[in-house]
């Protein structure tokens, strides 16, 4: 048997880039939260897997959306990770959002941004895999935010689109 602990240890040794999942609620606003459980799925059509878990306050407002966004971090965005990897409730106040298509906010600075339709869902375990299709995208140079040993880190030096 494994256990939960001892699977996150493991997977704590695992790097990953940290993303903010955001959508906007009833009244306009942005709910978002922190994760590191995305991959890119397909090039055609331009896909995105991303896990949600379900005890999240953010996803009946992603699962009623039909839109999404993903905003990638950059290295001096780790304030904005912890603050959204929060339950309070009002861990979106004094995040730097922007309006994008479609209405849905994303962080303003971000390394990049896509915004998603939703596609399909599925459950596993206590999260929910949400399939979605890339609508628009936007992204910048920058160095991102990696996550690493349950810590947040900036990944140094800057990559460019233009290089090989």
């Amino acid at each position: 048997m494994v256990y939960p602990e001892e699977f996150r240890q493991l997977m704590s040794q695992f790097a990953t880039g940290v993303c903010i999942v955001s959508a906007t609620d009833d009244t306009q606003r942005p709910r978002a939260l922190t994760v590191n459980s995305l991959m890119s799925a397909c090039l055609n059509p331009p896909t995105i897997v991303v896990g949600i878990a379900r005890s999240s306050d953010t996803y009946p407002v992603l699962e009623r959306s039909g839109y999404l966004g993903i905003s990638i971090l950059s290295g001096e965005q780790a304030w904005i990770a912890k603050k959204l990897a929060t339950k309070a409730s009002d861990k979106c106040d004094g995040v730097p959002f922007i309006q994008a298509p479609h209405g849905i906010w994303v962080i303003d600075n971000a390394l990049g941004y896509v915004i998603c339709q939703i596609r399909d869902q599925h459950a596993i375990g206590d999260h929910d895999l949400f399939v979605v299709t890339v609508t628009h995208v936007h992204c910048q140079d920058g160095a991102p935010l990696v996550f690493y040993a349950r810590n947040f880190w900036p990944l140094q030096g800057s990559a460019s689109r233009t290089q090989g």
